[in-house]
């Protein structure tokens, strides 16, 4: 996955090198980053309009995805804002953040700031304010996806293995009595210890991924919140 990231980063520099200036900025999700490229160049205003800029990032934004794998699916996520931040550290491997400088209006939907973000098509065609100001600093400031859980998709899952174990019993009890003659008794007691074998594996399962997120996420909590003296003294030891 690793190595397609690369070749898939590369060729779209090159695309939008043939085409202008290209300006690489660090993305976040969590413990997630990526460089990518983005056509910006101040001296050409028919390239690099915010319309574009945001229909590159939701890309970026959907590869990220991709990229954390089943815990995406498991214990899906919706987007609420996107923050610029400083980067402290960036180098292969390890991302350093800073404060939170901005929180970008990207127009509001329900509890989510990201409406433009979502529709890059309700941005006027000619506007560039945003890139501007997302890529005026690209080597030390970067641009963090802050997102929150989806109650609605990760109360369907949840519900998931309740329901799949009902269907079980339905399906079970009809054959075994209807085809082979079962006790309905019998039928129903082994159909009803299956069911809750698949309701607590599946209830695990769900656990054990969002005990892993969280831990992720903790994670992420403690790097953030470090004092500015030994992040600094970080960067001088690295350097």
């Amino acid at each position: 996955m690793e190595t397609f990231t690369q070749d898939y980063l590369q060729a779209w520099h090159d695309t939008l090198e043939a085409r202008g200036k290209v300006v690489m900025i660090n993305v976040l999700i969590g413990r997630n980053t990526l460089c990518v490229p983005i056509l910006f160049d101040p001296n050409n205003s028919r390239i690099g309009s915010d319309q574009e800029t945001f229909t590159m990032l939701r890309m970026w934004y959907c590869l990220m995805q991709l990229r954390r794998g089943f815990s995406e699916l498991i214990l899906p996520r919706r987007l609420v804002r996107v923050d610029q931040v400083e980067i402290l550290v960036s180098i292969p491997g390890t991302t350093t953040l800073g404060k939170r400088l901005k929180t970008f209006e990207l127009g509001r939907t329900g509890a989510t700031h990201v409406a433009n973000f979502e529709e890059p098509s309700r941005i006027h065609a000619g506007q560039r304010t945003q890139t501007a100001e997302m890529l005026d600093k690209p080597a030390v400031e970067g641009l963090e996806f802050v997102r929150a859980w989806d109650v609605g998709a990760v109360s369907m899952i949840s519900l998931t293995p309740l329901l799949f174990s009902l269907v079980f019993v339905a399906l079970w009890i009809g054959v075994c009595v209807g085809h082979f003659g079962v006790d309905v008794q019998v039928a129903t007691t082994t159909a009803f210890t299956v069911a809750v074998f698949v309701v607590t594996a599946g209830a695990l399962v769900i656990a054990l991924f969002a005990f892993l997120d969280s831990h992720m996420g903790s994670m992420d909590v403690d790097m953030g919140v470090r004092s500015e003296t030994d992040k600094r003294e970080e960067v001088v030891n690295r350097a």
